[in-house]
């Protein structure tokens, strides 16, 4: 449960009706982070929860036990699971295929092919920025936290082509003249073809694409959104959903000067004084560079940043930075896309301290930059249910 009055008093029960006690979103982040800091049986104690929440109809995770799945939902508890070798396979894939149907395909409108929609309200999928930017993370198969490999510089579209006219003249002519039985395959052979198909990218890959053609149109940002007008706000930052999108193009190894065009907006939108006060924001940005493979130091300047928000902690270096996930989970990226992975163990940036020395301060910050990601999500993300 997010946002409790006191740690010291237990969580309410779930409550989709009333939106509020436990919730997947903020259980999730717990279980990444308690198994990033080595409290692999409190992680597993959160997991086992946030699969009990499932939804067994369509594969997806609700916010609130009980309550419609959404993307949003559904991609935080996939990061977290993800990130676990005993949670069933088919569970990860049911998921996987809950985020998919929430995909707009060639029926949608342009400008939306490969984004993701919050929820499927029937009446057509649209869009929705904040599902798309942690949905194509989830979907690319890596868990919190991750270094992705070079990016390419494409950004991978859905391919709605139809034949031309000339391909539909020259195939006209050869079903005239040819036998009946041939006639009849050229048909339907010409019917499959004039049907919109998917490009041999993965859907990650294509809601990658959707974001780093999102950034190009907002010059290197994904914008904030006006529900009162139903329209993104131009000249506005979405810093969360612009450093999620960073992951998701890392991750998915795509559209690499948009994603460096990100990097450098969530840098600046973290270099105010205002932001020390703000460990949500500092953890996506620190996560968002190590999937970047940014620079050492600088990433361990936010861990330390973080440190500093923390209750009675008034210095948080030099301390060495936890294991990534890959060293202690071997993830395995889906077929054309998704993060590097190793049975290699590797260590994230250290914080003025050798590789492999040991430290539990540092280890809670980097939990805390995990958790801190609770914060962002409620401050940046679209509010949950909204149909945009």
């Amino acid at each position: 449960q997010s946002l409790r009055p006191s740690s010291h008093t237990a969580c309410l029960r779930s409550d989709p009706a009333a939106y509020s006690g436990e919730d997947t979103n903020s259980t999730a982040l717990a279980a990444a982070a308690l198994r990033s800091t080595g409290h692999t049986r409190e992680a597993g104690r959160a997991v086992s929860w946030l699969l009990s929440s499932r939804d067994r109809t369509t594969g997806g995770f609700p916010y609130f036990v009980g309550g419609d799945p959404d993307a949003n939902s559904t991609a935080d508890v996939l990061l977290a699971l993800d990130g676990d070798p005993g949670v069933d396979p088919s569970v990860l894939d049911g998921a996987r295929h809950y985020l998919s149907t929430l995909q707009v395909d060639c029926t949608g409108a342009p400008e939306d092919l490969g984004g993701i929609a919050f929820q499927d309200y029937g009446t057509g999928l649209v869009a929705n920025d904040a599902a798309t930017v942690q949905a194509a993370v989830a979907l690319a198969g890596v868990s919190l936290p991750f270094t992705g490999a070079t990016p390419g510089a494409d950004s991978p579209a859905l391919d709605c082509a139809t034949p031309s006219s000339s391909q539909s003249s020259a195939s006209a002519s050869a079903s005239a003249s040819a036998s009946a039985s041939a006639s009849a395959s050229a048909s339907a052979s010409a019917s499959a073809s004039s049907t919109p198909t998917a490009s041999t990218t993965t859907p990650a890959q294509r809601a990658a694409g959707y974001l780093g053609r999102l950034i190009d149109r907002y010059a290197g940002a994904v914008p904030q959104f006006d529900y009162n007008s139903g329209r993104r706000k131009d000249g506005t930052v979405s810093a969360g959903d612009t450093a999620w999108a960073v992951m998701a193009m890392s991750a998915n190894r795509c559209s690499k000067a948009q994603r460096d065009r990100a990097v450098a907006t969530v840098e600046h939108e973290a270099s105010s004084h205002s932001a020390d006060d703000d460990p949500g924001l500092l953890a996506l940005t620190a996560l968002a560079l190590d999937a970047a493979d940014g620079d050492v130091a600088t990433i361990s300047t936010y861990v330390d940043r973080i440190g500093a928000t923390m209750r009675g902690q008034t210095s948080a270096s030099p301390t060495p930075t936890p294991v990534d996930s890959a060293s202690t989970t071997s993830t395995t990226a889906p077929s054309g896309g998704g993060a590097t992975s190793s049975s290699t163990p590797t260590l994230l940036p250290p914080t003025g301290a050798t590789t492999g020395s040991s430290s539990a301060a540092t280890t809670a910050l980097w939990g805390a930059a995990l958790l801190g990601l609770g914060v962002a999500l409620r401050r940046w993300s679209r509010p949950k249910g909204q149909h945009a």
